[in-house]
């Protein structure tokens, strides 16, 4: 069972990797995860008018179903920096606590959380809004979660990615 769960898992992330995009050093996006059995890809960031939409996937590696729920900024004390947000190549921030990002699963804006079934990719869209045409990429995407770490009072994670390209 485990060969299997494996094999569809290293499938999946070949797929994805035909996928991601290159920045401007020849690299896919870089993204920081330290939730255990998680592996996230920041699939395509994609210039839809005046906003900004940006693919992400999750693969729960673990044995069992996980959940997680966005968070705008985490109001528990010590975690200050575990916002929603992007930083653009101009110095503006584009944060979630604002508005100024959505998350959607599918056609359908999550306002709660979403499921992760085990050894299966769950894409997520965060929609950025009013991105300068002069903005190309964004340096910095940070995501906070609630309900995804183990062993957090709150399951609180935060996962950033790093040198995203803005394609047209």
């Amino acid at each position: 069972m485990n060969v299997i769960k494996s094999g569809v898992v290293l499938l999946a992330l070949f797929v994805m990797a035909m996928w991601v995009p290159l920045n401007v050093y020849g690299a896919p996006p870089k993204v920081k995860c330290d939730v255990p059995e998680l592996t996230v890809s920041v699939i395509e960031a994609k210039r839809v008018g005046k906003n900004v939409c940006v693919e992400v996937v999750f693969i729960n590696e673990g044995e069992k179903s996980k959940k997680a729920s966005f968070v705008g900024k985490e109001p528990c004390g010590g975690f200050d920096d575990y916002v929603t947000a992007a930083w653009d190549t101009d110095g503006e921030v584009y944060e979630m606590e604002r508005g100024a990002i959505a998350a959607f699963k599918g056609e359908d804006r999550l306002y709660g959380s979403f499921n992760m079934p085990e050894g299966v990719p769950v894409k997520v869209r965060l929609m950025i809004y009013n991105v300068p045409e002069s903005v190309t990429r964004f340096p910095m995407l940070s995501m906070a979660f609630r309900d995804l770490m183990p062993f957090t009072s709150y399951g609180q994670a935060l996962i950033k990615a790093r040198n995203v390209p803005i394609s047209e």
